[in-house]
């Protein structure tokens, strides 16, 4: 799964390379598509057991969620294609997230206890 939203992503990134090549841009539109850019570039960046899951890609997501909302004053078509890159960085986060859970759900499980780890308790012991 995370393949095919890394997928999403990476044709999701050139179609706003075209739209950032094109000059007939206004200034807000060009900030934010940047804008969007940069926070696309770091979500691409993401795999499981990385680091940055947690506070960075939680503060990466209410960004993205920012910049969608300020597009929808900019323009239709900004904020359509705002919305697509945020629905597909919140999954791709959610889904890393889910597998962080899931991993020490399931080290936790498999964890090796060995019956003598913690001490042998003697018959001596209770004889006393």
């Amino acid at each position: 799964i995370f393949g095919m939203l890394n997928m999403k992503l990476q044709k999701l990134r050139a179609a706003l390379d075209v739209r950032l090549s094109d000059k007939t841009k206004e200034q807000n539109v060009a900030r934010h598509l940047t804008g969007l850019k940069y926070h696309m570039d770091n979500a691409l960046k993401w795999t499981v057991g990385c680091s940055d899951i947690g506070t960075l890609s939680d503060h990466t997501v209410q960004k993205v969620k920012q910049l969608t909302a300020i597009a929808r004053h900019l323009a239709p078509a900004v904020f359509v294609f705002s919305k697509r890159i945020e629905n597909v960085i919140c999954q791709k986060e959610k889904e890393l997230r889910r597998a962080v859970v899931e991993a020490s759900v399931k080290g936790a499980a498999t964890a090796d206890f060995r019956p003598g780890m913690w001490g042998k308790k003697d018959d001596d012991d209770t004889a006393n």
